[in-house]
């Protein structure tokens, strides 16, 4: 048994493992109550991103949809994920595929109480095209002129 730290509650000894756990268990609650306070993220759907993800298959909808909930409610996305700092700093993307391409959302991470999703796209290579890139910088571009006009 490590060293002993008296209780509050009354003369018995408590290990400074037991400490650690219980120290541990109450930041986890108060980080959870915490998030639990914070407001759902709306979505702004930039261009036409909206149409086209739903014209994408129902079990690639479903799997980036539910990965955009997540992060609207504060948590990690549940689907592959990367930042896509080529476009921007706070850029992400979702990926999910199927057996005929892959499927891509690029999204702005939150700003005060709104996610923008920039652009949805699919490909079928490896790498991501030039026009792909430039539609989602330039949708980037238009949130940053609309935030700074809004000071």
């Amino acid at each position: 048994m490590g060293p002993a730290l008296y209780s509050a509650a009354g003369p018995s000894l408590l290990s400074l493992s037991s400490c650690r756990v219980h120290i541990r268990c109450y930041i986890f609650d108060s980080v959870m109550k915490d998030r639990s306070k914070r407001q759902q993220a709306k979505i702004e759907w930039e261009g036409d991103s909206k149409e086209v993800l739903s014209s994408f298959p129902h079990d690639v909808k479903a799997t980036l949809g539910f990965s955009l909930r997540q992060i609207q409610n504060g948590n990690g996305p549940r689907c592959s994920h990367r930042p896509m700092t080529s476009v921007g700093k706070g850029v992400w993307e979702l990926k999910d595929g199927d057996e005929r391409t892959w499927y891509r959302l690029m999204y702005l991470t939150r700003i005060g109480d709104t996610i923008h999703v920039l652009h949805c796209f699919e490909k079928d290579s490896r790498r991501t095209d030039r026009r792909d890139l430039e539609v989602a910088k330039a949708r980037l571009k238009e949130i940053r002129q609309r935030l700074l006009n809004t000071k």
